[in-house]
């Protein structure tokens, strides 16, 4: 059985210029309920108790973390923070165990985002450097490995031949 050392070859395919990029946020009634922003503003009131540090830490209006806050308390079924008033030590607020699954939820979500968008820059970066992949994905062509080698193969003697049947005959 053969066995192909595929990563060794490929880091020389694969450019660390080309990136893909994104941002993952939450839509819910034409209203943006959950981003960036909201995760890292509950993270900062986890971190420091307060609603005014969390939104002094992020260089935010106080009203605006309110809002922001009592926006995403009003859709969840229970809280994601809890308010005290202030009293001769200020008020307080606390992360729920609702707060603390939505960013554990979201932090997840960003990792498989991002581990999708590595795999389809690799696809892409295949695609632009060899022409052989077209529009499967790099999941796909790993997979197919030994399909591919034998279709790149017949695809370069075609291509040395006549070049503009390599890509229509793929």
């Amino acid at each position: 059985m053969a066995h192909f050392s595929l990563f060794v070859s490929m880091s020389v395919l694969i450019p660390n210029t080309i990136r893909f990029t994104g941002r993952i946020w939450i839509d819910a009634n034409d209203t943006r309920l959950l981003g960036p922003g909201r995760i890292e503003l509950l993270e900062k009131i986890k971190e420091h108790g307060s609603i005014s540090k969390a939104a002094r830490a992020m260089n935010m209006s106080y009203r605006k973390a309110w809002r922001l806050i009592d926006e995403l308390n009003q859709f969840c079924l229970t809280p994601a923070v809890l308010t005290q008033k202030g009293g001769e030590k200020g008020g307080g607020a606390e992360v729920t165990a609702t707060g603390d699954a939505l960013i554990m939820y979201y932090r997840g979500l960003e990792k498989r985002f991002a581990d999708f968008m590595e795999q389809e820059r690799r696809a892409f970066v295949l695609l632009v450097r060899t022409g052989v992949i077209s529009s499967h994905t790099y999941r796909l062509w790993l997979l197919n490995f030994p399909v591919w080698l034998h279709r790149y193969v017949s695809c370069l003697l075609v291509f040395l031949d006549y070049p503009r049947f390599c890509l229509a005959s793929w």
